[in-house]
């Protein structure tokens, strides 16, 4: 699954260590969905995301288990272990996002 990202905006709580990202994000079969609402504890600034999203394309799921490693060096200021839970979100909320719609349906 791709993940491409058009349009980002950090929003900042006022909650002791809470934040959200505003994004649109499009998925490989062409669906946009708003990432409006996006709770993360390890904020991720648009160049972050920019970068994880180039990284993602540059190195696809079919490379193996080398992918996250070089995905990570891709990003100076995240680790492979953040660099998958960030990934693991935004799958988790396009899905949510699915399944919501399919039901409103």
């Amino acid at each position: 699954m791709i993940l491409e990202s058009t349009s980002k905006e950090m929003i900042t709580s006022g909650g002791k260590g809470q934040h959200k990202l505003a994004a649109d994000i499009t998925i490989g079969n062409g669906e946009n969905v708003t990432t409006d609402a996006l709770p993360t504890t390890n904020v991720w600034s648009s160049e972050e995301q920019k970068l994880l999203e180039q990284a993602l394309r540059t190195y696809p799921a079919t490379m193996g288990a080398d992918r996250w490693d070089r995905i990570a060096e891709c990003l100076p200021n995240k680790s492979k272990k953040e660099c998958i839970r960030r990934f693991k979100e935004l799958v988790d909320l396009v899905r949510e996002r699915k399944a919501a719609q399919a039901t409103v349906k």
